[in-house]
């Protein structure tokens, strides 16, 4: 064999060599099995100053915010009052709601003169009262009625307003009569 030849061997064998190193190389900068967890892959790469060399990056999998609602406070009084024209409302509601653990106080109706509505609305009689007045109109509310929350506009809405110690006006309307 000529010193030539073995020149060329040589050379052939770092190159092999160079080019086996380098792909090793790009081949553990990828994500191992233990670097792959749920739906977050890692990059391979630390995105942060805090992250150590030796440590692999995930990126976490959030799930969106939910709202959750505030508890019905059982020392608010809440009325429900039948404002659709259907008979029994009030009543349904109102075991609905002391199941729920509000403090309930004896269904009633809309006052005489006042219009039946459509859409029911809780209302609540003092600012303290509307925590739980968001709370009622969560749990009476379906997929298909979403129940707002407002101030009280006026104590004569209900029928023998003895609204005193309460802070909850339920409305019934139509829209919720019916579910």
């Amino acid at each position: 064999m000529s010193a030539a030849t073995a020149g060329r061997g040589i050379a052939l064998v770092v190159v092999a060599a160079a080019l086996g190193l380098l792909l090793l190389g790009k081949a553990l900068d990828g994500p191992s099995s233990a670097e792959i967890t749920g739906d977050a892959v890692s990059s391979g790469t630390p995105t942060d100053d805090t992250t150590p060399a030796d440590s692999s990056t995930t990126v976490p999998v959030t799930a969106a915010p939910t709202t959750v609602a505030a508890a019905i406070d059982p020392n608010v009084k809440v009325i429900v009052a039948n404002g659709s024209g259907v008979g029994g409302v009030a009543g349904r509601y109102t075991d609905t709601l002391g199941a729920a653990g509000a403090l309930m106080g004896t269904p009633t109706n809309l006052a005489e003169g006042q219009p039946r509505v459509d859409g029911t609305t809780v209302y609540y009689v003092s600012p303290q009262a509307e925590p739980t007045a968001r709370a009622v109109a969560a749990t009476i509310s379906n997929p298909t009625v979403t129940v707002p929350v407002a101030a009280l506009p006026s104590a004569d809405l209900i029928e023998n307003a003895d609204i005193q110690g309460s802070g909850v006006v339920v409305v019934v309307g139509r829209d919720l009569a019916a579910a």
